[in-house]
């Protein structure tokens, strides 16, 4: 009985001292990132101004041939937007 005893610690000190030694280890210090791995940047898109968006329909208007009934619209069309 003393031998089955005696087997069983011995046994069982044996399986919890490779257990312990199997664990990892934990670290000092975690690693950090580099400091190149930020978020981009947002290129910022450019607002045009009235004065751009003034010439590009200018410039679209001048280039652009229209039949008469169409400028007819064009024309009622501004006259219902200025009131």
């Amino acid at each position: 009985m003393k031998f089955l005893v005696l087997a069983f610690l011995l046994l069982s000190t044996f399986l919890l001292a490779g257990c312990a030694q199997s664990q990892p280890q934990p670290t000092s210090t975690p690693t950090p990132f580099p400091s190149t791995l930020t978020q981009p940047t947002a290129i910022p898109t450019p607002v045009p101004t009235a004065d751009a968006i003034e010439r590009a329909i200018r410039d679209k208007l001048a280039n652009a041939t229209f039949s008469q009934t169409g400028m007819d619209s064009i024309e009622k069309a501004i006259r219902a937007k200025l009131g």
